[in-house]
């Protein structure tokens, strides 16, 4: 019974410590975005989830544990380890894929603190849209430059 109420201690009551900071970052499909986590100090365990039930990173014992991390997330999320006495939580989720958008928590469960809620937004690259330049343009296609020159000479002649 000492056990359900730890897990209940540890696992729920973290919303009701620190109020979390709330932070909307958006990123393009592909890209690498920095989930941003911090903390006063060194902490032992840290804990990231998508979506309250997704596993993305986890710390324990001071040491990256990826035994629990679920299979969309592998391969794609590093650490900043160097800066975990610093108090650095921080992620780097890497060729971010439209399921990766949702809500993301740092969660420093002994500390009853919810660092950081996360909502990430995922848009597709401009490349993929074949009118659209880089700098937000039309590209005007040689087909459709053709079809507008030749509309235009038929008009010039009917109205003369």
């Amino acid at each position: 019974m000492l056990q359900i109420y730890f897990l209940l201690w540890v696992y729920c009551f973290p919303v009701l410590g620190d109020k979390a900071q709330s932070i909307t970052i958006e990123a393009v499909q592909g890209d690498s975005v920095i989930l941003p986590c911090s903390a006063r100090g060194y902490e032992k365990d840290v804990f990231w989830r998508c979506n309250t039930t997704k596993t993305v990173y986890d710390i324990i014992e001071g040491k990256e544990d990826l035994y629990e991390q679920d299979a969309v997330f592998r391969g794609r999320v590093k650490s900043f380890p160097s800066k975990f006495t610093e108090g650095n939580y921080s992620i780097r989720l890497s060729d971010v894929i439209y399921s990766d958008a949702g809500n993301y928590s740092c969660k420093i469960p002994y500390t009853n603190t919810v660092h950081v809620e996360l909502r990430l937004n995922v848009y597709p690259p401009r490349s993929q849209h074949p009118y659209l330049q880089q700098n937000g343009g039309v590209d005007i296609q040689p087909v459709h430059l053709l079809v507008f020159s030749a509309a235009l000479l038929g008009l010039s002649i009917l109205l003369f």
